[in-house]
């Protein structure tokens, strides 16, 4: 977040007349904690967040996470500063949390038997400190919507990198048309962000695909009249004998489908009329693809506000 310092003065008197000016000068210093000791190194140059002298306003950017500063600013009569007070604060930067994003939606399909992709490779350290960790882990849901572990599904997958890679067979112990949860859980020394979606393997090896080409999930977006958010899909066959013949899109049960800016089957992109959310809500959006032998796969991606 962005820091503001202002200066608090008191009402100020000229009880003497050795000062040709009364008007006030303003010097702002910084220093960095460096084990025991405060330095003048890596701090900001605050020249440019001074242009209102008795307030220092910093950029979201300007400190650096896990750091302590020292501010200190020196007020006095502008044509001979050693007429002074000076006043000192201590700023301690904390961490920003991770984020954990995985790509393609909430709820995915893949056929039995086809390579897939998960995708983690967005998510990201605000802090900008480092490479992340990434693990990977899988659970099969059970009818009664709770979780049975199916890690030793992945024995043969490297589960330490940001995209995970995986051929569900049924040879390997894959069930179809069964849904599993994939959990990527992200971590940089102490701190760690978690980032689930299920995903339901189809006994239909050559199953319509619908794909989310590009749509942040991780961002908040804010209700606005008049505003609209995109979101890229595709629909396709990987079999050349069936043809795409529909793509519609719904939204989530109790949820008004006014969201959508375009008609339903409209082509990519589809858009969210934003002005039709409300703060802080959970909006689920499902995209549904059907061949031309109708069969059918989709995809949900959600819109926080």
């Amino acid at each position: 977040k962005s820091l503001k310092l202002d200066v608090a003065l008191p009402k100020l008197t000229c009880v003497d007349t050795n000062v040709s000016s009364t008007a006030l000068g303003f010097t702002w210093r910084a220093w960095r904690l460096a084990g025991a000791t405060y330095v003048r190194d890596l701090v900001p140059e605050l020249a440019e967040y001074i242009a209102n002298p008795m307030s220092c306003r910093l950029p979201a950017d300007a400190l650096d996470a896990q750091t302590t500063y020292k501010f200190q600013v020196t007020v006095g009569f502008a044509d001979t500063m050693t007429i002074n007070s000076s006043a000192t604060t201590t700023i301690v930067v904390g961490s920003q949390a991770l984020v954990a994003s995985i790509l393609g939606g909430v709820e995915q399909a893949v056929a039995i038997g086809a390579t897939t992709e998960l995708d983690g490779s967005e998510s990201y350290d605000p802090d900008e400190e480092g490479a992340l960790a990434y693990a990977w882990t899988a659970a099969r849901v059970l009818d009664d919507g709770s979780r049975e572990d199916a890690n030793p599904l992945l024995s043969s997958t490297d589960t330490t990198q940001s995209v995970l890679a995986f051929t569900p067979t049924t040879a390997a112990g894959w069930a179809s048309d069964t849904s599993y949860e994939f959990t990527l859980t992200v971590s940089h020394g102490a701190r760690s962000a978690a980032y689930s979606v299920l995903v339901s393997v189809s006994s239909d090896q050559y199953m319509p695909r619908a794909t989310i080409t590009e749509f942040d999930e991780s961002v908040k977006y804010k209700p606005m009249d008049g505003a609209f958010t995109a979101i890229y899909f595709e629909a396709t066959s990987p079999d050349p004998a069936r043809t795409i013949k529909q793509t519609a899109w719904s939204v989530g049960d109790g949820q008004s489908a006014a969201l959508l800016g375009k008609p339903s089957g409209a082509p990519s992109p589809m858009l969210i009329d934003l002005g039709k959310t409300r703060p802080n809500a959970v909006y689920r959006l499902r995209l549904t693809v059907t061949d031309s032998i109708g069969s059918t796969s989709s995809t949900v991606v959600s819109l926080t506000t």
